[in-house]
């Protein structure tokens, strides 16, 4: 016998029917609605459960002691092209020979709250540049490393690509940008993404390859990583103005914003958040479901019997012995 209660100030009414009835049919109908229709709006409107998040956090980005430049142009007086390039490492130095010009670089780090991350990093150089030599083109790229340690702990190092070109002389690039962080696979919580291979592997020097320090061999390998770095900055600023014998200058300013991190959640979040969704649908059957049984029932859709007894089970002009 499955029983109703319904309950006023002074009496309550009983919907009764037997065990075998339509009545008990559509009760325990409506239960196995309640607990499905979650599940069914839940995997309808949305992943119900969670394959993927995401979260924000600035990276710990600093200088890597590697960089290289090159200077291409043509001679005024002799309208040949020159091509000039530096790296820091001393052995690259040795091997480029003739084309090596020995550069001044400076890498600053600025940490303004002191927070121990630096909000941006600056990079200054200096090439020297001969009176009768115009720079057209110019390429930088140096290195640095980033770490992440929140959810997803990441240490790695990027690269900072520059290329500009103009078709007037020049005497200085400014350029000023954001370092942004890509991933091409999802990383999973709580796990550790160590990376020790440099960016810019100067040994290749002394291992006779010194092919892999080609700039499209460099860019190629590098692409081949999970997790790159980009610089993403309006256009430089060219200044076509030079005073003869002065040195070609080149100013980059990295800013370091928060980056979104993606990752794989654990198995307990990914319960915590189907859990999150199911009571919230829950919820909302039940405001749905539960008035139309009732209204059904108070409408004799379903056949019942229907009682009404005082509200304590007794009559309430009978007073109370004692």
């Amino acid at each position: 016998m499955l029983f109703r209660y319904y309950q006023t100030s002074e009496k309550q009414t009983i919907y009764s029917a037997p065990f075998c009835s339509l009545a008990t049919v559509v009760y325990f109908g409506l239960i196995v609605a309640m607990l499905l229709l979650p599940f069914v709006f839940g995997y309808a409107s949305s992943p119900f459960w969670l394959k993927e998040n995401s979260y924000r956090e600035q990276p710990l980005v600093v200088f890597v002691n590697s960089a290289l430049v090159l200077l291409e142009g043509i001679k005024s007086t002799t309208g040949q092209p020159f091509y000039a390039q530096y790296g820091t490492d001393p052995l690259y130095q040795m091997y480029l020979g003739s084309l090596n010009r020995v550069g001044a670089v400076k890498m600053t780090q600025i940490d303004n709250n002191a927070d121990g991350k630096p909000e941006y990093l600056e990079f200054n150089c200096t090439m020297p540049v001969f009176t009768d030599e115009q720079v057209l083109h110019v390429r930088v790229l140096f290195g640095i490393q980033i770490q992440l340690a929140d959810r997803v702990r990441l240490m790695s190092q990027g690269l900072i690509w520059l290329d500009h070109s103009s078709p007037l002389p020049g005497g200085s690039l400014y350029a000023d940008g954001d370092v942004v962080i890509n991933q091409r696979n999802i990383m999973t919580d709580k796990a550790d993404y160590i990376v020790i291979e440099p960016v810019l592997d100067f040994s290749a020097v002394k291992g006779m390859h010194p092919e892999a320090l080609q700039w499209t061999n460099i860019m190629s390998t590098y692409m081949a990583r999970n997790v790159i770095t980009e610089f993403n900055s309006p256009p430089p600023i060219w200044s076509a103005f030079r005073d003869p014998g002065s040195p070609f200058s080149i100013y980059i300013r990295v800013r370091v914003p928060e980056t979104r991190v993606v990752y794989r959640p654990s198995v307990l979040e990914v319960l915590k958040n189907g859990w999150i969704q199911y009571l919230s649908l829950l919820v909302l059957v039940c405001i749905i479901l539960l008035p139309i049984y009732d209204l059904a029932l108070r409408s004799n859709v379903v056949k019942t019997v229907v009682q009404s007894v005082p509200r304590y089970g007794r009559d309430l002009k009978t007073p109370i012995r004692y």
